[in-house]
């Protein structure tokens, strides 16, 4: 891997950090709004799922997809998004201490190490599509 690839890494990492930083926004607003219908009992709400859907696309061609779960984020800070932790794993596969030194944030360790996705793949990502959703449940007492 060459140095230009170890800095455009680099830049896409940070790039995913500020995506990272947008989600668990989102994500905080939703979890304390799901909380407070919860809690006042709005609507018989009984509990929620809280998730992001996150794909990365090359043009047109989707790379990746997968979901991660934020339920209670907005009070236990769970997530592994924008934790500001370094998800590095590099060094146990590649031998560049550029890269083996760089902090890593979770999207980028997911795609490398989790999906093994190459770096020459995630290096042509282009767009990052995300959905936050709430999943509300209800329940009904039929007897």
């Amino acid at each position: 891997m060459c140095q230009v690839d170890v800095e455009k890494i680099k830049k896409l990492n940070q790039n995913l950090i500020e995506i990272e930083r947008k989600i668990l926004h989102l994500a905080i607003e939703e979890d304390g709004l799901a909380l407070k219908k919860i809690n006042n009992k709005s609507n018989g709400i009984t509990d929620y799922e809280l998730s992001v859907s996150i794909s990365f696309y090359q043009g047109e061609n989707e790379v990746i997809d997968w979901e991660e779960s934020l339920k209670g984020c907005s009070v236990n800070k769970s997530t592994n998004f924008a934790d500001a932790k370094n998800h590095n794993t590099t060094s146990c596969c590649w031998e560049n201490t550029t890269l083996n030194e760089q902090h890593h944030c979770w999207v980028l360790h997911r795609l490398y190490d989790d999906f093994q996705i190459t770096w020459k793949d995630i290096l042509t990502i282009d767009c990052v599509w995300f959905d936050v959703y709430v999943q509300y449940q209800y329940k009904s007492i039929v007897i």
